[in-house]
């Protein structure tokens, strides 16, 4: 956020809360708002903390001009009670920070009040983060491949799934581990990690004669990857590295189509659904239908069936 557009946001912000209340910036993009002289009744006092914060949210959602350009920001509030929840400041502003990060994890632009429960979930968080740090020097991940057919039924590539078996959960869902990665920043080591990992394996595919089998792996990409600034050319590095040239390396992401990229067609788990994306034009396929995610070596098993079929 620049300077201009902080110190716009802070001015509505003044304007916003009451005589008795104290608006401060924290850092960065985060501000705090004391409110005190509240009701005593914890529910009139709820009611209260709520008609500012609702206009807090209406100041803040009007654009913004900077320098001629219309700006739109999106806000979202962490909220705690005090003496309720704690009377120790640096308590009450991680009470307000964890609350503030679960608004975010509703969609931004609300706000939500803290409970205790929220805490041990923060914990929780907090431990697979810790987790995942050491995961990434401990070998703990790993990529399945899950193979993509084309329209001939010939196997002509495959999708790198990242895995995580922890030593003591076990077989980790990325569902669990990936937003963790993403609000971390740790996804920037390991997207790097999956790239050079997925170039080796096609390397040592080729080396050993499929090069002319299998010549492409997709590769989900995280947005923060797409923003770092020397994105392209890490990419570049790593597939010049791990390629004699015949190798190519396709990144899928959700936006395909406006990139211009060939569409894969994922989660293809019935032969209608099939038939019906054939006959629409889809030249390229993967799928429970055919197989589910593969360790390389049963990968590699069903490659060599593919190759000499029954």
């Amino acid at each position: 956020m620049g300077d201009g557009l902080v110190k716009q946001v802070a001015e509505r912000l003044a304007g916003e809360v009451r005589a008795e209340d104290t608006a401060a910036r924290l850092g960065g993009d985060e501000f705090v708002v004391l409110m005190t002289e509240l009701a005593e009744d914890p529910e009139m006092a709820l009611m209260e903390t709520q008609i500012v914060v609702q206009k807090i949210q209406s100041a803040i959602a009007r654009p913004f001009h900077i320098d001629g350009n219309e700006l739109h920001v999106s806000i979202s509030i962490g909220i705690t009670l005090f003496p309720e929840n704690s009377d120790v400041a640096d308590d009450v502003l991680k009470q307000a920070d964890i609350a503030m990060y679960k608004a975010k994890e509703q969609g931004r632009d609300t706000f939500q009040f803290y409970l205790p429960s929220m805490q041990l979930a923060a914990s929780e968080r907090l431990q697979m983060e810790n987790d995942l740090r050491k995961a990434i020097h401990n070998g703990e991940l790993s990529l399945h491949y899950q193979p993509q057919f084309s329209i001939d039924d010939r196997l002509m590539g495959a999708e790198c799934l990242l895995r995580w078996l922890h030593p003591e959960e076990g077989m980790i869902s990325q569902a669990r581990f990936i937003p963790v990665a993403e609000d971390s920043g740790l996804i920037l080591s390991i997207g790097e990690w999956v790239m050079r990992s997925a170039c080796k394996q096609l390397r040592m595919w080729e080396l050993e004669g499929r090069g002319g089998e299998i010549n492409r792996l997709a590769i989900n990409v995280s947005p923060k990857q797409f923003k770092q600034r020397d994105f392209v050319v890490m990419v570049s590095r790593i597939i010049e590295k791990g390629d004699s040239g015949s190798a190519i390396v396709e990144t899928i992401i959700s936006m395909t189509h406006h990139l211009g990229l060939e569409v894969i067609a994922e989660g293809v788990e019935t032969r209608g659904q099939l038939d019906f994306l054939k006959h629409s034009g889809c030249h390229h396929f993967q799928g429970y239908y055919f197989n589910r995610p593969l360790p390389v070596d049963e990968f590699e098993k069903e490659l060599n069936e593919s190759i000499n079929p029954v």
